[in-house]
């Protein structure tokens, strides 16, 4: 009899520790009462190995935070180099205009030439609106014009009278864009009385 109450004993001892040790790692303390109680001197050997699940679950929300951290940095760093880019073009494009260079262009054609050698293939076009594009610079300036066609390339130089001729025959529009020396920008065709009068 009294081996049996020595054994139960020893069982709920190993019960206890088994529960509280489970209990610190973020296990079930009841569950691992019954484990140690029943499979005594294994039942600890088996929580003594497992993985802290409070120490893991700690290091997961540690995770968390950084990663938000690093997201909230990233964001706002991506956001501060766009509004550097930005100033930078500004500054760039009343640089090109104050000098009357369109170093635009020279960029594109270095892109266009290093992408040639790359794929073997031209890249395409650059996408700009006909306003936003820098006329083209004359070597001889004289009262020719330039205009964009239907497919949006840029044509030229032709003469007033040449200009006129597209216009009656349909070939361009009122809404179409064109440019002479010295304008600094490009200006819808309808809105240019010289070419609006017979």
């Amino acid at each position: 009899m009294e081996v049996l109450v020595f054994q139960l004993l020893i069982a709920v001892v190993f019960g206890v520790i088994c529960a509280a040790i489970a209990s610190s790692r973020g296990r079930s303390g009841i569950a691992w009462f019954f484990i140690g109680f029943f499979a005594g001197c294994i039942g600890l050997i088996i929580v003594l190995c497992l993985p802290n699940l409070k120490e893991e679950q700690a290091k997961h929300m540690q995770l968390q935070r950084e990663n938000r951290r690093l997201r909230e940095r990233q964001r706002k760093d991506r956001q501060t180099a766009d509004q550097r880019q930005t100033q930078t073009d500004q500054r760039l494009g009343l640089h090109d205009q104050a000098l009357d260079l369109d170093t635009s262009r020279q960029v594109e054609d270095r892109a266009s030439r290093g992408h040639l050698e790359h794929t073997g293939k031209p890249s395409p076009p650059p996408m700009n609106s006909p306003r936003s594009k820098r006329p083209p610079k004359l070597k001889n300036p004289e009262k020719v014009w330039f205009y964009e066609d239907q497919n949006g390339l840029e044509q030229g130089p032709v003469s007033q009278g040449r200009l006129k001729l597209l216009l009656k025959d349909n070939k361009i529009t009122l809404t179409t864009q064109v440019w002479r020396d010295p304008w600094s920008q490009w200006r819808v065709l309808g809105e240019v009385e010289e070419l609006n009068n017979e």
